[in-house]
C-alpha cells in the first residue's frame, strides 16, 4: 500500500480522516479498488465532477454528510456473504467470472483512520465542520473534542 492509495474523507473535513479500499489477492498482495469517480477528491488538482468533499469545495449539509458516512461504512464494514453453491451448465466455465465476484464480496479490505486533535493542535475549522458528536448531559460535543484534556490532565468534556 502506498500513501497516494489513500483519499481523503468526502463527508466531513478533509483533514478529519481519510480511508483505502483494497481487494485481497489469494496470495496475499492487496490491489486498489477502483472507487467508480471521477476524482477521490483532487485535493490540488481540482476535476470538475469530483464530489465536494472540503478541498475548495462547498460541504453539503450536516445531514447529507452523515447520511453519506453512514452508507460508506454499511458497505466497506460487512460481514462475509453466504456463499451459494455454483450451478454450471455442461460444457460452459464460469470459474474466472465466479473468481471475479467472489473476489469482490469477499475478498476486500477497507481502511479508514482518523486524525485526532489534542489540546495543542486543535483546529476550530475541523470542529466547525465536524457533524458526529456525543451527547453529553445537555450538549452535543464534537466527536474529536470529546477526549480534550485540560494541561493539567484533566478531561474537558467526559
Amino acid at each position: 500500500m502506498k500513501m497516494t492509495d489513500f483519499s481523503p474523507a468526502e463527508a466531513e473535513n478533509a483533514y478529519c480522516s481519510f480511508s483505502g479500499s483494497f481487494l485481497v489477492n489469494r496470495d496475499g498482495s492487496f490491489r486498489v479498488k477502483a472507487s467508480g469517480k471521477a476524482s477521490s477528491c483532487g485535493c490540488g488538482s481540482p476535476v470538475p465532477e469530483a464530489p465536494a468533499c472540503g478541498c475548495g469545495s462547498p460541504l453539503p449539509k450536516a445531514a447529507d454528510r452523515a447520511s453519506q458516512a453512514r452508507a460508506y461504512v454499511a458497505k466497506a464494514w460487512k460481514g462475509q456473504a453466504r456463499v451459494r453453491p455454483a450451478m454450471s451448465i455442461k460444457g460452459s466455465s464460469t470459474d474466472s467470472l465466479d473468481d471475479f465476484l467472489d473476489t469482490l464480496r469477499n475478498r476486500q479490505l477497507a481502511i479508514s483512520a482518523m486524525t485526532f486533535m489534542d489540546a495543542w493542535n486543535l483546529d476550530l475549522d475541523r470542529l466547525r465542520d465536524c457533524y458526529i458528536h456525543i451527547a453529553g448531559g445537555r450538549r452535543l460535543i464534537p466527536f474529536c473534542a470529546y477526549n480534550l484534556t485540560a494541561q493539567d490532565g484533566r478531561t474537558l468534556y467526559r
